[in-house]
């Protein structure tokens, strides 16, 4: 139920049905992140209204320290007091057309180096964010903010 980076809805959404059925099988569902719970506590909801599975355990990377739901399984609980935005290997490019996008609106017309880049994410995100040289120059030519010659 993210809108996008760091934006959250308070309703969660289930966009596609599950295409196989899952009566009778032992079942592992997955996330990478229990935040507020929210997300696994609906699927969950979702998929014993739906189905009946033999067994159903739950999975993630990381829980909230107040999250709503603990799976049966995760690798690191957050120390993190107040919300804080994980980026995954596998959100790199979303986070960052999504930051970079908000940086343009908020600049338009401007156009940048890729050091000037990293810096504004920093300074507009989070100063501990660092995205690579190459995510930032490949993002910065797709939307055509990257001053020409530019490392």
């Amino acid at each position: 139920h993210y809108l996008g980076t760091s934006m959250m809805d308070n309703k969660v959404r289930i966009m596609h049905k599950l295409p196989v059925n899952i009566d009778g099988k032992k079942v592992l569902v997955m996330d990478d992140i229990a935040d507020s719970g929210e997300t696994m506590i609906e699927v969950r909801k979702q998929l014993l209204q739906e189905f009946k599975p033999k067994d159903m355990r739950t999975a993630t990377l990381h829980i909230a320290i107040w999250t709503k739901f603990k799976p049966n399984y995760y690798a690191l609980v957050g120390s993190a007091k107040e919300f804080t935005w994980y980026i995954y290997p596998w959100h790199v490019w979303e986070d960052t057309r999504f930051l970079m996008k908000k940086l343009i609106a908020k600049f338009p017309g401007k156009k940048w180096t890729v050091e000037q880049m990293q810096e504004l994410f920093k300074e507009e995100f989070d100063r501990r964010l660092h995205v690579s040289k190459f995510v930032l120059k490949k993002t910065m030519r797709q939307f055509g903010v990257l001053i020409n010659g530019s490392s």
